[in-house]
């Protein structure tokens, strides 16, 4: 994960280093040419502190640490120059707009596998391989992405229910329990319902897989991170909230086949062997 990310979403942090924290985030590139000694001066705390701190970004030394700050200020910089909300001007060629599209599709997924938790895809996965039953509460044109996943996982035998409508969404979370496991997919959590679909499940003891914005402060049990930097209506399209959102899904169902793969995959032959020879048979 990106280290700045990593330090802007972990809460854990003492009060000392909150400190640190927040020094770095406003000046990490003078950070590049401090010592632990200067650091620690400029942030009022004790060199101890700041190899407290790295356990917690799990660092093993405060070159290391450098090392993937400098890579961070790369990356945020690249994003900084590039306009995921208009990435194209009037009278655009052909040629630029498939340039373009290419620019932001590497830059989203780039920066979705920073974001991205290993612990948390395991641990999540893991929660998804106890569960009896899986939902997805998705909105507006997360729907569709919610949907080829529940075919990915009917393929390998696994049964995913992706209600649509309001009421269909709010009688499934009231039906939840511990034995669901719901996968909540919405950018800012500004889609239909979805903050209080979220207080049902809370209340019903039902573990939660948030994968929305950063930005989006709402208490779940693992949360993967879109890309931050679409409007969520001042834009050409959702261009990179989408592939995000299927690369992430992608992502999890890989991770649950690999699981358990020759299972899986006998699975998988399996079904299509019968869909072929029933299709086989009607002609």
């Amino acid at each position: 994960m990106n280290i700045l990310l990593k330090i802007k979403n972990i809460n854990t942090f003492s009060r000392s280093e909150q400190l640190l924290a927040s020094y770095i985030l406003k000046h990490a590139e003078e950070v590049l040419s401090l010592s632990t000694r200067d650091l620690a001066e400029r942030c009022f705390v004790s060199i101890a502190t700041i190899y407290r701190f790295l356990e917690k970004l799990e660092i093993k030394g405060y070159s290391e640490f450098k090392a993937a700050l400098s890579v961070a200020l790369v990356t945020q910089k690249e994003e900084e120059e590039f306009n995921f909300n208009f990435p194209i001007q009037a009278k655009e060629t052909p040629f630029k707009v498939v340039q373009t599209m290419k620019e932001d599709y590497l830059q989203t997924i780039n920066t979705t596998i920073d974001m991205l938790d290993l612990e948390t895809l395991r641990q999540a996965v893991g929660a998804m391989r106890q569960a009896e039953i899986i939902d997805i509460y998705a909105t507006a044109g997360n729907y569709y992405m919610a949907q080829n996943f529940k075919l990915q996982m009917l393929e390998i035998g696994v049964n995913v229910n992706v209600p649509n409508l309001v009421y269909e969404k709010g009688l499934q979370a009231s039906m939840s329990d511990e034995t669901h496991f719901a996968i909540v997919i919405t950018y800012e959590g500004r889609g239909a319902n979805i903050k209080e679909i979220l207080g049902i499940l809370r209340a019903r003891h039902t573990k939660i897989l948030l994968i929305s914005s950063p930005r989006l402060k709402e208490e779940a049990d693992y949360h993967l991170y879109m890309l931050p930097e679409e409007h969520y209506y001042r834009k050409l399209s959702a261009f990179s909230s989408r592939l995000t959102t299927l690369y992430l899904l992608d992502t999890i169902y890989l991770t649950y086949f690999s699981s358990d793969y020759d299972n899986h995959l006998k699975k998988k032959e399996e079904y299509y062997h019968h869909l072929h020879q029933y299709f086989k048979s009607e002609h």
